[in-house]
């Protein structure tokens, strides 16, 4: 594998491979070695091919045959004698009727139900509905991914979530959220919030003292607020200033006093100069200090200090990797 530190004047392959410098490179960054360079094709889902090989990410993966490939959707593609999902083959699977479902990640043949690679134990294939991209049922059961749980007949799953509810019961992943009403229950993000018309809930959790009247998601999906506070991935930001309060990033944000680092404040960062490194969500800077994750980093080079990526930053003396020197 050859990672490419500096690239220039990338030519589009498709959504994951690029030509650069007379090169097929995967993401922009991983040279994919031996690749045809006239013959190769982005087939999608991080899966590409030659004439003679068929490529996923940038690895080789010697067991599919190239002539004969098809990328069916969401990391499934088979060939003539076989499926094959994540470049990995599904024991069983039949290329000739496998097919993918609605949402992806749910598939499934003349013989069984799959999720990923496996196989979804005794599912009823005639009654089987996919209802998001993690929850499905059948006319016995309901299904979070691969793993069954016993649910009433009107089960349904609330949209691009993992929250789901029958008459009795609401479900995070599989697990009935005690004491949540399924009639008010509502997400209000796609993935972690939720309330009911007594509480809010963030990842099947009920936030003590969280009004939900209020209640509302703001910029990243991370943070909250309601009528009186400001949350983080659930948890209240103690000592913010509610007026002031500012999100800088997914993870940073700042009010007259303090600066924050997810629900926690960063000791000694100058509020009034601090701010994101070009934009980059994890590098900062005040005028005293360069930032990491929220960690001040030391022996940075000030003066020098830029970023490069997502990850990766230099100095006059070297380079950092996720705010760690390795050079």
């Amino acid at each position: 594998m050859v990672v490419l530190d500096e690239i220039s004047e990338p030519i589009s392959l498709g959504h994951d491979y690029d030509l650069i410098d007379g090169h097929v490179v995967f993401d922009r960054a991983v040279g994919v070695l031996g690749a045809d360079v006239e013959s190769f094709q982005d087939i999608g889902g991080r899966y590409g091919k030659d004439k003679q090989m068929v490529y996923y990410m940038a690895e080789p993966v010697l067991i599919i045959d190239a002539k004969t490939v098809v990328y069916l959707g969401d990391g499934y593609i088979k060939d003539k004698r076989q499926v094959y999902w994540c470049a990995e083959s599904i024991p069983g699977a039949d290329p000739g009727s496998f097919v993918v479902l609605d949402y992806g990640y749910y598939a499934k043949d003349k013989n069984n139900i799959y999720y990923g690679r496996e196989i979804i134990a005794n599912a009823d294939r005639k009654s089987f509905v996919v209802l998001n991209f993690d929850y499905a049922k059948d006319v016995n059961y309901g299904y979070y991914h691969s793993e069954r749980f016993n649910v009433a007949e009107d089960f349904t799953a609330l949209k691009h979530t993992n929250y789901a509810k029958d008459k009795h019961s609401v479900f995070y992943c599989t697990q009935p959220i005690p004491g949540a009403d399924p009639e008010s229950f509502v997400n209000i993000d796609y993935e972690k919030y939720a309330k009911d018309k007594q509480s809010v809930y963030y990842r099947g959790q009920p936030i003590p003292g969280a009004d939900p009247g209020s209640f509302v998601v703001l910029k990243h999906d991370n943070y909250a607020k309601d009528k009186d506070k400001i949350y983080f991935d659930g948890k209240i930001i103690e000592n913010c200033d509610y007026r002031s309060f500012i999100i800088l990033s997914p993870c940073y944000a700042k009010d007259e006093k303090s600066v924050f680092y997810g629900n926690k404040s960063i000791a000694g960062a100058h509020v009034k100069s601090f701010k994101l490194i070009d934009g980059n969500y994890y590098y900062a800077r005040d005028k005293r200090a360069i930032y990491y994750d929220g960690d001040a980093i030391v022996g940075a080079d000030y003066g020098s200090f830029y970023v490069r990526g997502v990850t990766s930053a230099y100095d006059k003396f070297g380079k950092f990797d996720r705010g760690n020197r390795i050079t």
